[in-house]
C-alpha cells in the first residue's frame, strides 16, 4: 500500500465515522449489534411472508400462486398435473 493508497481511505473512514456517529454509534460493538438487529429484521421478515403474507395474498387471488416444474411431482410418483 502505497502513500496515496491511505490519503484516499482516510477521508472514507472519517466519512463513515461520522455518519456511524450521526447515528448514535460510537464503537464497533454498537456497529457489529446494528448490524445483527438488521440481519435479524430480515430474517424474521423473510419468514412472516413465507409462512403468513404470500399464503394468505395467494389464497385471495391477490398474488399468483407458484408455478411447480412438472418433474418435481413427476420424481415423486404422483403423475401428471392438471394446469388448473
Amino acid at each position: 500500500m502505497n502513500s496515496t493508497d491511505s490519503t484516499v481511505a482516510q477521508p472514507i473512514l472519517k466519512i463513515l465515522s461520522a455518519w456511524l456517529a450521526a447515528f448514535g454509534i460510537s464503537s464497533w460493538s454498537e456497529a457489529a449489534a446494528v448490524a445483527a438487529f438488521i440481519y435479524t429484521v430480515c430474517l424474521l421478515g423473510e419468514w412472516w411472508w413465507k409462512r403468513f403474507w404470500r399464503p394468505t395474498l395467494e389464497s385471495r387471488g391477490i398474488l399468483q400462486r407458484k408455478r411447480r416444474r412438472k418433474q418435481d411431482f413427476e420424481s415423486l410418483g404422483e403423475g401428471s398435473i392438471s394446469d388448473g
